[in-house]
């Protein structure tokens, strides 16, 4: 298993994590509340942080969330660089082997999401099923609005734009 796809499974067991805590987080909230306070989360109560400081951690902890993201991309963008540059350095009949080993890569890491996204679509429906309806509602809109999907869409996590695709690794020149 690559290093690019050890840390993709990272970034998401991370986000998948930081989505149940805060699911957890706010159905312990109460339905109606004067003054909105920010989720208690378990590491809040663990430390006795006031309001302002679970405001401040939330803050400090999403812009890391996001300059982990863009170093995520950055990462990928290297590795179709380096992946580029050695694709070219090999000849016609080394570059139609490496097509057919690069077929199945992409069949397995193919396969791997649709096992990862079962598991968590059948997640979502466990969860769901010890919602009640409001809760239900709030969780989807969680859902949709961090991991910018709904369960049952796939994230695209596959290879992109890169000579590793099977489609311009299929025809070698």
């Amino acid at each position: 298993m690559g290093k690019t796809t050890v840390a993709l499974i990272l970034v998401v067991i991370l986000a998948l994590s930081a989505g149940l805590v805060t699911g957890l987080a706010l159905q312990r909230m109460p339905a109606a509340s004067p003054v909105p306070r920010p989720a208690r989360t378990p590491l809040a109560e663990e430390l006795q942080l006031s309001d302002g400081q679970i405001t401040e951690m939330k803050n400090i902890w999403e812009s890391v969330r996001e300059k982990a993201d863009n170093a995520f991309a950055d990462a990928q963008s290297l590795d179709r660089a380096r992946d580029d540059a050695v694709y070219a350095l090999l000849n016609r009949e080394q570059k139609a082997e490496f097509a057919t080993i690069q077929k199945g890569y992409v069949e397995n890491l193919a396969k791997l999401k649709t096992q990862r996204d079962a598991l968590f679509d059948e997640a979502v429906k466990q969860t769901e099923r010890i919602l009640s309806d409001a809760q239900k509602q709030r969780y989807r809109e969680i859902l949709a609005s961090r991991l910018d999907r709904k369960p049952a869409d796939a994230m695209d996590w596959l290879p992109k734009s890169s000579v590793i695709s099977t489609q311009s690794v299929s025809q070698p020149n």
